[in-house]
């Protein structure tokens, strides 16, 4: 937070850099990508094009993709992956 308490000007550079590592085509742990979309959505800096629904449905695409939306009980993931992945869907 700033000297008033606010934390938008605290929040703003780490929005800003997350998000330029998203535009870059940044690839790195896909469970990862999807807590930060999903953080992403909850502070938008007054962003018009890119809202909380934008980063939402984003986080939810690449979720899918991996699977997260299915049974993970089959999958070679431990159970601690398995958890997060259940907790993060």
């Amino acid at each position: 937070m700033d000297s008033n308490g606010s934390t938008t000007t605290a929040g703003s550079p780490f929005y800003i850099h997350a998000k330029a590592l998203y535009d870059s085509g940044y690839k790195g742990d896909q469970v990862i990508i999807v807590q930060a979309l999903v953080l992403m959505g909850w502070y938008c800096a007054g962003d018009i094009m890119r809202d909380a629904y934008y980063w939402t449905s984003l986080a939810t695409i690449i979720a899918q993709s991996s699977g997260m939306h299915r049974r993970v009980e089959p999958a070679n993931l431990s159970k601690d992956d398995r958890r997060l992945w259940k907790r993060i869907w």
